[in-house]
């Protein structure tokens, strides 16, 4: 507001937004909540033993509908930028000792009878087009990861087609069960990304199943899109990709 003297017969006020920062006691329930700036922080109390901060979805009031989803998504960018990132990071240790805070993901416990635990499902992002789908990273090359169980590979039953790699039946990594074989047929690979593992038996009885790498890469020192023998009851054959061209076989052979 301009200054005015007793005598002034107009006033003019200037009506901006103001930044209004106020402290509210109690719950509070509102439809929604939309930040103003480019940061809206949420943080707990600080105190002797710092303020959690609880996020839950809503409670169902019938009996058979589910309780209220809790969505965490990185946001929305421009017509060419990067999506916003979403973060789980636990605390940093004290500034002389302490460790570091963990970040526990736990699907829901099974209640009444012999109901399920709740799935934990981590994905990365689907591709678009020709590109590849988002990684997923698990600690580091210092780290340990202790498991409850081993890890289970996906499981996929194919026949063997085609005699040649331009036309044989593709395979998937995990397990695959293939049947068919007959000293000519055929599978391929996918194609080779560092640390993929690809784990091939043959069902047919004494007949040797050929195994075609993707187009370019190669298996052991066969060279780029030549076959690998499997031979007749062999058993399983496991192919680990040891970078974006090379799959080796265990046991290590060169045929």
């Amino acid at each position: 507001m301009e200054t005015t003297a007793a005598t002034d017969t107009h006033v003019r006020v200037w009506l901006t937004a103001a930044l209004q920062t106020a402290t509210i006691a109690g719950a509070v329930t509102a439809t929604s909540v939309v930040g103003s700036d480019s940061s809206m922080a949420i943080s707990g109390q600080a105190a002797a033993q710092g303020g959690a901060i609880p996020i839950a979805g809503g409670t169902s009031s019938t009996a058979g509908n589910a309780g209220g989803a809790v969505s965490v998504t990185g946001g929305t960018p421009g017509a060419t930028g990067v999506g916003g990132a979403t973060s789980m990071v636990g605390g940093a240790g004290g500034a002389t000792s302490g460790t570091g805070g963990a970040v526990t993901i736990t699907g829901g416990a099974g209640t009444n009878g012999n109901a399920d635990g709740g799935a934990v499902t981590i994905n990365g992002g689907a591709k678009n087009g020709s590109g590849a789908d988002g990684a997923i990273t698990i600690g580091s090359t210092a780290a340990s990861i202790t498991m409850g169980k081993m890890p289970r590979f996906p499981v996929t039953s194919l026949a063997a087609g085609g005699t040649a790699q331009a036309n044989a039946n593709a395979c998937s990594e995990g397990i695959n069960v293939v049947s068919g074989a007959d000293d000519t047929a055929a599978v391929t690979l996918p194609a080779a990304v560092a640390g993929a593992v690809c784990i091939i038996k043959s069902t047919a009885a004494g007949k040797n199943l050929q195994i075609f790498p993707a187009t370019a890469d190669a298996i052991n020192a066969l060279g780029a899109n030549n076959v690998y023998n499997q031979v007749a009851d062999a058993g399983c054959s496991m192919f680990v990709a040891a970078d974006a061209t090379t799959w080796y076989s265990l046991p290590l052979v060169a045929s």
